[in-house]
């Protein structure tokens, strides 16, 4: 009878455990514990159809909005912040501008209604199901174009932990000098964004492309007027290029890769 009761408890106790905990940490590591599937009883949950992007079709998911969930943990000073990262169980981080968040809709989702697991079938980049709890990122590819268009940027699954940051903390190794110009800063925050997945500075960013900054700047070998086709074009210089341009949708575009290319060269060694 006393193990029975034991037992009782035990599954009693782990009922009562969160089942979508995520920690929230500001830039001073002041941190907050919320279960999103809680807060969902306070900010009503919603059903959401988004275009998924790993699964390539739309899916329903429930859901808090994002906003909602970063007003709980934070009150109002998220939105004045720089730059959320969003940190996997296994550690993986996406960072994502506050501006995506306050521009697009987005929720925290915890659970699909078209299964009781919380997997993704995914199709891209290889057939496997994955399990994506406690939390999963989700945003409106169906209705807003400019989301669509990103693919799987900012969809981070499996996510425990949110942090607020900036973008030089973010990204230390590819930060640039203080006595900068403002267009460098621009391109900076661009550069993370739509280059550095794939491309790296002094071995900071990614490995898929050819590292910019080492030993030689990209800026002192691509003469100006072609560095720029080959942001907003890659076809147009190479047929067949696997890069993307910058991506259509991107406000100011010229502008902004002028300033992706103001910030290459302030991260040149110089002489």
């Amino acid at each position: 009878m006393k193990r029975t009761l034991l037992i009782a408890a035990f599954l009693a106790a782990c009922k009562s455990q969160p089942t979508a905990l995520v920690a929230f940490a500001d830039r001073a590591n002041n941190t907050t514990k919320l279960d999103v599937a809680v807060e969902s009883g306070k900010v009503h949950a919603e059903a959401v159809t988004v275009y998924e992007p790993y699964e390539l079709r739309d899916v329903t998911f429930r859901g808090v909005p994002a906003q909602a969930v970063l007003d709980s943990a934070y009150g109002e000073k998220w939105r004045k912040s720089e730059v959320i990262s969003l940190v996997a169980l296994d550690g993986y981080t996406t960072t994502v501008p506050v501006s995506r968040l306050l521009a697009h809709k987005a929720w925290f989702a915890f659970a699909r209604t078209d299964r009781t697991d919380f997997v993704l079938d995914k199709k891209v980049p290889k057939a496997e199901t994955v399990a994506i709890a406690p939390v999963y990122l989700v945003w409106d590819s169906v209705h807003d174009a400019a989301i669509r268009a990103e693919g799987d940027y900012g969809w981070p699954y499996q996510l425990a932990s949110v942090r607020l940051t900036t973008f030089a903390q973010a990204f230390p190794g590819l930060a640039p000098p203080e006595h900068g110009t403002s267009e460098a800063a621009e391109g900076f925050a661009l550069f993370t964004r739509y280059c550095a997945t794939c491309h790296s500075l002094d071995g900071h960013g990614g490995k898929v492309g050819p590292e910019l900054n080492a030993p030689h700047n990209v800026t002192e070998y691509w003469q100006p007027q072609w560095l720029h086709q080959w942001i907003d074009n890659p076809q147009s210089i190479r047929k067949g290029t696997a890069m993307p341009g910058m991506p259509a949708q991107v406000p100011q575009r010229q502008k902004a890769i002028a300033a992706v290319i103001a910030y290459l060269q302030a991260m040149t060694h110089g002489p």
